[in-house]
Order: structure tokens, then sequence, then C-alpha cells
């Protein structure tokens, strides 16, 4: 039976998130699903066509996905009166950040999620990094949480573990603000507004289903986790390796281009090949000059592996194709995720530092290394849209969730 599926997206800013978004779509559309997007960013969905339009072909004529904005956090908003505490520690301190510190930022999120389910009617949620609209679905809608390790916390624990690489020290290692306090703002909300409390603050990312699809060596739970891994989503089939591999692919967003990078690509030069959307225009006449040879259009995985190396900011699409293609990798990290990705490829050998990429001897045993290492990447990968669409199907006819609306009869 064809079910109306809701796909959320509230936090992060990268593709990463509208990717995977859009293969979950696709595989329920070819499945004859109904799909609806509500989404922090329209952008990269507007022109998905493939998504949006009416299929003919398929099941019933299905119609093409709907999109809708997501409710947007106080944190995400450019004049908001909320101001991180610090670095994030823990995934608590994470959404503190983002406005959960704030008594009254989450109940406007919460009423915002229940008018989009008014509106759209799902039969589930599939929610990528969208914690209040998990939250709002709660005992009403049946809910699927996808996303990388770092988006898909456990939820059986007291409190949210601190992240891998947290200091011993229990006074600069514990949360920024309590979770004891932070629970009782989320459950002051959730009276307020006539709906059921939590009994610890990780429930607020709970869900009928967890689906972290992540190659387990880069999870930051991954010794907490009660549940096997989902394979990585990855940019479509992987292309046949190249008879040679000479240069360095560099991926890195400019505006979170460090020091460090910079004049790591200043002293590779003529070597590199790179993809750096928002660069400003003195560095990018600098690299330029340098002989790095900049591209404004994105390239495609067969490009890229004809490159000895890759150097990124850690995003974990970029990394997980580069590992199951045996590209070695450099990181440097744009973020509280990519610094936990970074710090996990180099705790298991995964990756190679920046003095490598200028050493062609070294370079040459790193790419042995690696491709010696991808054969194990390779083996664990499936299709992850489709497993969370069978999830999703499962779930529609087994859930005993108090639905949102009522079944419509004829």
């Amino acid at each position: 039976m064809a079910m109306r599926v809701l796909l959320a997206w509230e936090l992060g800013g990268n593709w990463g998130h509208a990717r995977r978004l859009e293969a979950v779509a696709r595989a329920l559309q070819r499945r004859g699903h109904e799909v609806h997007l509500a989404v922090q960013d329209l952008g990269p969905f507007l022109n998905m066509s493939h998504l949006t339009q009416t299929h003919p072909d398929q099941a019933n004529d299905q119609p093409g996905a709907r999109l809708w904005q997501a409710p947007l956090w106080g944190g995400l908003l450019r004049f908001s009166p909320i101001r991180p505490l610090g670095p994030p520690r823990r995934f608590g301190d994470l959404l503190a950040n983002l406005g959960l510190q704030d008594p009254a930022a989450l109940e406007p999120l919460l009423r915002a999620w229940e008018t989009l389910f008014h509106a759209i009617r799902p039969d589930v949620l599939v929610a990528d990094f969208a914690p209040s609209a998990l939250l709002a679905a709660r005992g009403r809608l049946p809910r699927i949480a996808i996303g990388t390790g770092f988006t898909v916390p456990p939820t059986h624990l007291a409190e949210f573990p601190p992240f891998p690489g947290a200091e011993p020290d229990p006074q600069t290692a514990g949360p920024l603000i309590a979770e004891p306090l932070l629970l009782a703002k989320v459950n002051a909300t959730l009276a307020r507004i006539g709906r059921p409390t939590l009994d610890r603050l990780p429930q607020i990312t709970e869900a009928e289903a967890l689906m972290p699809a992540v190659f387990a060596e880069l999870d930051p739970y991954r010794g907490l986790r009660s549940m096997p891994h989902l394979s990585p989503f990855l940019a479509g089939p992987l292309p046949s390796r190249p008879a040679t591999r000479e240069g360095i692919f560099a991926y890195l967003p400019g505006r979170s281009l460090t020091e460090a990078g910079f004049a790591t690509l200043l002293a590779l030069g003529p070597s590199v090949l790179a993809v750096m959307p928002d660069l400003d225009a003195p560095r990018r006449a600098a690299l330029v000059a340098a002989g790095v040879r900049l591209s404004d259009k994105t390239l495609g995985w067969g490009q890229i592996a004809t490159h000895a190396a890759v150097l990124c900011n850690g995003g974990m699409g970029t990394v997980s194709q580069s590992l199951a293609m045996g590209l070695p990798l450099a990181v440097l990290p744009g973020g509280v995720e990519q610094d936990l990705t970074a710090r996990a490829l180099a705790a298991w050998g995964l990756s190679i530092d920046l003095v490598t990429l200028a050493d062609p001897l070294a370079l040459l045993r790193a790419g042995q290394r690696a491709e010696a290492l991808a054969s194990d990447f390779r083996t664990r990968l499936s299709d992850p849209a489709l497993a969370v669409a069978e999830q999703a199907e499962t779930l529609a006819k087994g859930t005993t969730c108090e639905m949102v609306h009522k079944p419509e009869t004829s």
C-alpha cells in the first residue's frame, strides 16, 4: 500500500544532508510512495526536477515530491540573541548552542512541526539531523532517524556521552550546561503544550528506528550502539581504478579554510586541482599565482579517482567515498563533526599528514596501503536509501503510535 512519507532536515549546513534525502526520496518514489520534504535550506532541492515532477511511468502516476520550509532553530538566525556557550563537548551542548538554552526556543519549533504534520498528514517521518521534528512526532508518528554517526546519537543512555577526545578533567569534559537543566527546560515546554515529558535528555533524538549511515571506524559512538551501522551514502557506483594516479585533489570550502590549509595549498602549487566554494578573491588570486588549478565546477568521482590523494575538510561523504576507492586522505577539519572524523581517521591509521602530500615516495606508499584497506570498506557497501525505504514500510504497517491524523475513511 502506498504511504505518505515526510523527510525532514533541520541542522547541518552541507550538501550531505540534501544528497541523503534525495536518495531516500528517490527510493521511496520508485516504490510508489508519496514524498514530502521539509528542509532548512530549500536551495539544493529547487533544481531536483527528477524529484519534484510527476512521474507518469511509476505506480499510480505518483506526484512529484513537495517541498516545505522546515522550522529554523534560533541559533541559526543571523540576528538571534542566542549565543554559543562554547565549543560543544556533547550532543546536548550542540543543541544548547543552537537554542535549547533558551526556555522559549523549543515551543515555536514544536508548534511549527505540528502545523506541518496536520497539513501533510504523513504516515512516517524520516529525520536527518532534525531533533525537534523527532520530538514533535514522538508518540504520534513512526520515526526513522538517519544521518552520520555524529547526527544520530544513541538514545538509550541516561545522558549524551562526551565526544571522543574530551579532556579527562571533569571540570573541562563535563557538558557546557548541565543536562538536568536542559531537560527541565524541554519538559517545561512539553508540559505547556500538553505533550508527554521526557525522562532523560537523549530521548529528544529518539526514534523507532535509528539508522546511522557510516563506517563503524568513523562513528564517535561506535562502542555504544545497540544496532548495526547502515552503509554510508555514496555518490553513485564506484568508478574503476585508473592505471595511474597523479596529483592531489582538494575539496575545501573557502569559508572554513584555515591558515595552515592555505599555506599547504600554496606550497603544493601546480600538483593541486581544487574545488573551493566561497573562496574569497585575495586568496583565490594567491593560489592561482602559486599554480593551484581551481575548478568552479563540481568534479565527478571518476575524475577525482585519477589523483594520488584527497585533501578535504572531513565531510563524511568525501571521506567515505575516498576510503572505498582506496584514495589516501589528508584532512583539515572545518567543524565539530569534521574534527571528530579527522581524529577517528588518525586513530585508525586511515589518514595521512600534510607532509606526506609533498613527498612522492611517501605518497606512493600511502596509496598502496589505502588500496589494500579499500576492499574491506567496499564489502560493507549496500543501498542505504533502499534500507530506509523498507524500514519506513515496516513501521507504517506495524506502528502503535497515536497518529497525528485519523486514517481517512472511504
